[in-house]
């Protein structure tokens, strides 16, 4: 079958009551001081206030509005920003409606970093402006720094409802709406700002991004083209369509313009890492570890690179070296859930049983709605031969992703090992739902319709899948094995299925012993003989199974001879 992580009460001694009224006005008099104190603090910070305002108006009183403003704007030129934003405050203080210096001053907090600042800025300028929109869309972009999503596009949206026209908001707005993964509604913002300006390559280049995450990968790359014909040197639009030629499996042509994209900006390490993602696709671990290594040269905190150069390391069978490469994730990002799950599954695959459940709950514990977690959990109890555990980890994947196919498999071939085979092809029809080209499924699906007895049901799901993958060893194989179970007519359709299972993959040692099997039956005992042998060689152990069908063969053909030797 195919399968594919107390507080302590402090108690006051009592008080004798003689004393208690001294301590009383102790305690007034003591209030009373300190009223006094807070009161002179007060009056000695209005004064130096007042000093310092004094110093700043005769600092700044010679110059007019316009020099000051020039000032300030070579203040920021030559990085002297403490300058730049006492002018500023300046200018705010005694022009309280000069919308300008609000929007200098929060732009300047924005490119510090300080977006808490400049937010409060931008909410004192949007006060007094009659132009608000420019500050709306500056705030929405401190808010989306901030991650705060939602109230970037309802300030994006106070934004339109001044000026329905800024195509600029309809675009800010539309990336903060894909970062909640509210595409539909993303998709809408994007149009709606390309009907005010067609020549934006960033609008489009955001609505292929939308169209990406909801996989309509056709329509992404239409816009990205658009992007690229709007602007042939931004390097990141040809990184988002070779993303989306990828993801269409479309691998020759993502290459190139990925490479594309590294002619024009061969320090971003964003591209070399899509191409070692494609090399890996394509098995060429060589390459990808290569390209991997590239990035990771151009970005030492590269986590993705470093995560998947260790699943590249696994897919080869070097999973001590996988999982140094996974630590180092966990090393720049402790919480990594990902890392925690594939370094269970290095583990799982070295038979590390106790260690893989280990890392795999420990990246549960990370998330708790991690569906490839309770998948891969699950996997690890089936193959200990623990099928109710595995079941409610695969139960699990599926609550928190219903749309997790390979957990329904899975679910499917745990079934089956508990014989319950109803229920089995109801999970591998719910698998074949979300992904019909599942190859996997269909081998399933067909084994268990064999082992039903409904041969013909069996037929029919791995002819399936060879039309997804028509030189599969393995649905070969499974043919041969109903054809063999078939009447004697039968039994030649079944041999041949045998000679492509062989064809396909020579190494496979139970083609051989199903087709001795198959000779046997068919009274072929020397044929029966040699395929035995060759599957004894293949099997590289002492093969009891295989030695006692090699004598039943000998005894058979002995018991031939014997006849033909007494009718002679």
């Amino acid at each position: 079958m195919c399968c594919g992580s107390k507080s302590v009460d402090v108690i006051e001694s009592p008080q004798d009551a003689n004393n208690q009224n001294e301590k009383n006005s102790s305690k007034n008099s003591s209030k009373k001081n300190k009223e006094n104190e807070s009161s002179n603090e007060d009056n000695i910070s209005k004064n130096i206030q007042t000093i310092i305002n004094t110093t700043e108006e005769n600092k700044y009183s010679q110059f007019d509005k316009k020099k000051l403003l020039t000032n300030a704007e070579k203040a920021v030129e030559e990085e002297k920003y403490d300058d730049a934003i006492d002018i500023y405050k300046y200018l705010i203080n005694k022009y309280k409606k000069d919308v300008n210096s609000y929007f200098n001053l929060g732009k300047l907090y924005m490119k510090l970093e300080q977006y808490e600042k400049a937010i409060d800025i931008f909410n004192k300028g949007i006060k007094y402006s009659k132009n608000k929109d420019a500050l709306y869309l500056n705030k929405g972009v401190c808010l989306f720094n901030l991650e705060k999503f939602q109230e970037a596009v309802d300030t994006y949206d106070e934004g339109l409802k001044i000026d329905q026209k800024d195509h600029n908001l309809f675009l800010n707005k539309g990336v903060a709406l894909n970062k909640l993964e509210k595409y539909e509604e993303a998709i809408e913002s994007f149009k709606s700002g390309i009907l005010l300006t067609s020549n934006d390559p960033s609008l489009y280049n955001n609505l292929g991004v939308s169209y990406y995450r909801i996989k309509e990968y056709e329509k992404s790359i239409l816009y990205f083209d658009e992007a690229i014909r709007l602007n042939p040197n931004d390097y990141l639009q040809y990184i988002n369509k070779g993303i989306s030629l990828k993801s269409l499996r479309k691998y020759d042509e993502a290459l190139e313009l990925f490479n594309k994209a590294i002619e024009l900006e061969p320090k971003d390490p964003i591209a070399f890492y899509n191409i070692a993602i494609i090399y890996k696709l394509k098995k060429d671990y060589d390459n990808s570890l290569k390209y991997f290594d590239l990035a990771i040269s151009l970005n030492k905190k590269y986590v993705s690179a470093y995560y998947n150069k260790g699943v590249t390391l696994n897919s080869m069978g070097r999973e001590q070296e996988a999982i140094e490469y996974f630590n180092k994730c966990l090393e720049l990002n402790p919480n990594y859930d990902f890392a925690y799950l594939n370094k269970g599954i290095s583990y799982d695959i070295m038979g590390k049983k106790e260690q893989a459940l280990e890392f795999y709950n420990k990246a549960l514990e990370l998330n708790p709605k991690f569906a490839e977690a309770y998948l891969n959990k699950g996997i690890t109890l089936y193959n200990d031969g623990k099928f109710e555990q595995a079941l409610e980890n695969y139960d699990k994947a599926i609550s928190f992703n219903n749309k997790l196919a390979i957990a329904y498999n899975n679910k499917g071939v745990c079934l089956f090992s508990l014989k319950k085979y109803d229920e089995a092809i109801d999970n591998y029809n719910k698998a074949l739902e979300i992904d019909p080209y599942y190859l996997d499924v269909y081998i399933n699906k067909g084994i268990c319709y064999r082992e039903m007895g409904k041969l013909k049901e069996a037929d029919n799901e791995f002819n399936k899948a060879l039309e997804i993958r028509p030189n599969n060893y393995l649905v070969f194989y499974h043919l041969g094995i109903i054809y063999s179970r078939m009447d004697k007519k039968n039994w030649k359709k079944g041999m041949e299925y045998f000679e492509l299972s062989i064809k396909y993959k020579p190494n496979y040692s139970e083609s051989y012993f199903q087709k001795g099997l198959l000779e046997m039956k068919m009274g072929l005992y020397g044929d029966a003989i040699q395929s035995f042998l060759k599957c004894k060689e293949l099997r590289k152990k002492n093969d009891e199974e295989c030695e006692k069908k090699i004598k039943e063969c000998t005894v058979a053909v002995n018991k031939i001879l014997n006849e033909q030797y007494n009718n002679y």
